[in-house]
């Protein structure tokens, strides 16, 4: 079996498919879209779609304390809206929040994880 060599951009591409770059490739495309349509209708559509990227934004934060050895505790939060006024869906928010702790000391590993979600 002959060995082929791997292209040395190979990890910029498979970075290239992360959510982030995949998403962000998405508002560049319905920018560039919206910007060349000359037909009124399609233009429409297209600014729905856009819309719809930009009425549903959200935000995260966690925070991990590690100041003992051993032990790790911490939090997240997430906050934005969901259903982009999808009939029967609306635009609904919704916030979720989780609290974590993890203790490792002389071969024993515990993991603990409490989550809890409100839908506004």
């Amino acid at each position: 079996m002959a060995v082929v060599d791997l292209p040395p951009d190979l990890p910029d591409w498979m970075a290239s498919l992360g959510q982030d770059s995949v998403r962000s490739l998405s508002v560049t495309m319905l920018i560039d879209l919206f910007t060349l349509e000359r037909d009124k209708a399609r233009a429409s559509e297209i600014a729905a779609d856009m819309e719809a990227l930009a009425e549903d934004l959200a935000v995260v934060g966690r925070l991990d304390w590690t100041a003992t050895p051993g032990l790790l505790a911490g939090a997240s939060v997430y906050h934005g809206n969901s259903g982009q006024d999808q009939a029967g869906l609306g635009s609904t928010g919704v916030t979720l929040a989780e609290v974590h702790g993890e203790w490792r000391a002389r071969g024993l590993w515990l993991r603990a994880l409490a989550a809890m979600s409100d839908r506004l």
